[in-house]
């Protein structure tokens, strides 16, 4: 799915906070493999503390309401029906 993200723009990232671990996680090493190559700004959980950040529960909004801040008009283009049309198709396509 990264791939279908334009290379030129950020990425954020919300890893979430569930205070447990399951099989079918994935390690925050396989996010960071995941988005290599992009620039991603974390807005959930911290690396120190994934998955039981309590602190990113509480602030975890702050890193983009500051990112936003200092980008006044960061949305240049909104998805119209058609866009989530052809969204929805490639998704079952490749299923």
């Amino acid at each position: 799915m990264i791939q279908e993200a334009p290379s030129d723009r950020p990425v954020f990232f919300s890893p979430l906070a569930t205070f447990s671990l399951t099989p079918d996680m994935a390690s925050w090493e396989d996010w960071e493999l995941a988005l290599r190559g992009r620039k991603w700004i974390n807005i959930g959980a911290r690396k120190s503390h994934y998955p039981g950040d309590t602190w990113s529960l509480v602030n975890g909004m702050e890193r983009l309401r500051e990112w936003v801040q200092k980008h006044p008009r960061p949305i240049t283009r909104l998805l119209t029906i058609e866009d989530v049309r052809d969204l929805v198709a490639e998704i079952t396509r490749s299923g």
